[in-house]
């Protein structure tokens, strides 16, 4: 059989070009032959003195696969060329050569290594940098740093320009670092260690201690134990990470008697110790003071790997106020999400007054956690919030978060949501709330776990993680969220809700009291000038004076103003025949106290109104 001689190829493994070899040792070439056919090879390894010159000497290879190699010896000083020849037995022959290197044989050279100054005492989790200097520059290498015997990171390129190595880090510990370096050599460059090492302090880095603001009511105990967070770690690290032990003091002098008003709670060191941390400790306020009647539902999931421990500490526990400001209350329902939830049976809630209502959890994707198992509150920022949640999916995907409330006792009502995903910030981390049937609500939540700064939603590009849906009346409501995000389903959903009493001081009510309207509707003319009263009350108006409406101007374009103080819903219709109406999509949006709509051109005859429903 015979085979095209241009598939025979040898490639010369080393030495590298322009390698160098300490005088004295022994040098081995190395070659890798590709043959197409299964039989053998005759290597030659062809090395020629250029300086000073001499005669070229071949050497076979005794190998019989792939790699060849060869034992030059221990060659004299001076440099040389090499390239390697192969010959199969095939007939006619096949021959092939490899490309020509350069290499040298040379005495070693001794290197020295400096480490430049200590740089000036730093904190931990503050930046350090080392730096080694080489000498003579060497072709290559790397230097190792030792904090004593410990590796400070991995080995480090010298800089063949330089000599220098360099290495940053930011997890010395606490206390005065010996520190070293070695190059490690390289060819005909030998090992060397610095002769003198440096000293580096490194200093404690603050945490801040801080009694969080709580709340109770009169005449209850105080929250035991008080919440509080730590902040300031460093190296990404966490509670569980970073080697504090122990507990602040937290005290105040608000006893169960205390009368309503603020009280200092005091934070002091306690029991808390680090190696790499001090401690800076700043006061809370106790509020007592009355609260409205309140429903808190938290909404939880244990994964399989969970603790006992960890589920605990995923729930809010009774006793412990969360929510923020005037939301603060306690007697939370924790309700378990499971992992594929669908319809669950209707629960009981209790409030923190005793009052009770129904809650029936109908659908969601399934309920997780924002970030993995915490394993303390412990200066985790997340002790006034919750940290289980449940996840709806996308519109048209099904299995979105559903929920409804009946048997709510109240006549006037707050409900708020507090959402969140459980990634940083799930796709763009927007979503959709529907309260009790109306119109789709956008939000966008602010990326990261929630570390307790509460912010409103109140459009749907302001980043945040609650919303707020005032002044309901009503005894049940419906709610249901997902998410708009461009990836797959979406982590969207909340991490629990509160229904809060609220008393009838807004509203149309309390426009008609004030306007001569007690008793009538949002759709009765009280003042008889051909405008509704819940109209009126869009627009702010007052007592029984005459009301202009708005008619369109030179741009098409008709203008409500509309009183920032207006509760309710409202829609912009449009019509052929003032019969038939339409809603105007997408929605307008209020701006500077005014509603605007531009009614396009092109369409023909076309009526515009103004519908609202107002809260009672």
């Amino acid at each position: 059989m015979e085979y095209d001689v241009t598939a025979l190829t040898v490639v010369l493994d080393s030495p590298a070009d322009n390698q160098a070899f300490e005088s004295g040792t022994s040098i081995t070439p190395s070659a890798t032959v590709f043959d197409p056919g299964p039989f053998s090879q005759t290597v030659k390894f062809h090395v020629t003195p250029i300086s000073p010159s001499g005669p070229t000497v071949v050497t076979d290879s005794i190998d019989t696969v792939s790699p060849f190699t060869a034992d030059l010896g221990a060659l004299p000083s001076g440099t040389y060329q090499i390239y390697a020849t192969v010959a199969n037995d095939d007939t006619p022959p096949g021959t092939a050569s490899s490309a020509t290197r350069t290499f040298t044989v040379a005495e070693a050279i001794s290197t020295t290594t400096v480490l430049a100054p200590a740089g000036a005492p730093t904190t931990y989790g503050q930046n350090v940098t080392f730096t080694a200097t080489v000498s003579p520059i060497p072709t290559g290498g790397a230097v190792q740093f030792f904090d004593g015997v410990n590796y400070v990171g991995s080995p480090v390129a010298v800089n063949t320009s330089t000599g220098v190595a360099s290495i940053s880090t930011t997890t010395l510990g606490v206390g005065t670092h010996e520190i070293t370096a070695v190059y490690e050599g390289y060819q005909i460059y030998e090992t060397s260690t610095t002769a003198a090492s440096i000293s580096q302090v490194v200093g404690k880095a603050p945490l801040t201690v801080k009694a969080l603001n709580t709340f109770r009511v009169p005449n209850t105990a105080n929250p035991d134990p008080f919440p509080y967070q730590i902040t300031g770690y460093q190296n990404g690290q966490n509670l569980a990470a970073s080697g504090v032990t122990g507990t602040p003091e937290l005290t105040t002098n608000a006893v169960l008697a205390s009368p309503a008003g603020n009280y200092v709670i005091t934070c002091a060191l306690g029991t808390l110790d680090a190696s790499n941390y001090s401690f800076t400790l700043e006061n809370g306020t106790l509020t007592v003071a009355d609260v409205a009647d309140t429903f808190s539902v938290n909404f939880h999931f244990s994964p399989g790997n969970f603790t006992p421990e960890q589920t605990a500490n995923i729930l809010v526990p009774s006793g412990v106020p969360a929510g923020f400001a005037d939301w603060f209350t306690s007697g939370w329902l924790n309700f378990e999400v499971p992992f594929g939830v669908g319809t669950l049976p209707p629960v009981t809630v209790t409030s923190n007054q005793g009052s009770t209502a129904t809650f029936k959890f109908n659908d969601a994707r399934n309920g997780w956690v924002y970030d993995g198992p915490r394993t303390t509150f412990l200066g985790d920022g997340n002790y006034n919030m919750m940290d289980g949640h449940v996840n709806s999916t996308l519109e048209g995907e099904g299995h979105k978060f559903d929920m409804e409330m009946t048997g709510i006792p109240f006549a006037v009502y707050d409900v708020i949501f507090y959402l969140g995903a459980n990634l940083p910030q799930f796709g763009d981390g927007t979503g959709v709330i529907v309260f009790n049937g109306g119109p789709e609500r956008p939000f966008t939540l602010k990326p990261g776990a929630f570390d307790g700064t509460f912010t409103e939603m109140v459009d749907g590009t302001t980043q945040g993680n609650y919303i707020v849906f005032r002044n309901v009346t009503g005894s049940s409501f419906t709610t249901q969220t997902w998410g708009t995000g461009p990836t797959g389903f979406n982590h969207v959903g909340p991490f629990g809700f509160q229904i809060r009493e609220a008393a009838a001081t807004s509203g149309f009510s309390a426009w008609a009291n004030a306007n001569n309207a007690s008793n009538q509707t949002a759709d009765q003319d009280h003042d008889n000038d051909g405008v509704k009263n819940g109209i009126e009350y869009f627009m702010g108006q007052t007592g029984s004076s005459f009301t202009a409406l708005p008619a369109l101007d030179g741009t098409n374009t008709i203008t409500w103003p509309m009183d920032p103080a207006y509760l309710g819903t409202y829609e912009v219709q449009t019509s052929p025949n003032l019969s038939d109406w339409t809603n105007v999509t997408p929605r307008p949006v209020p701006s500077g106290g005014n509603l605007s709509y531009l009614l396009p051109t092109g369409l023909g005859k076309r009526f515009v109104r103004l519908l609202v429903t107002p809260t009672p």
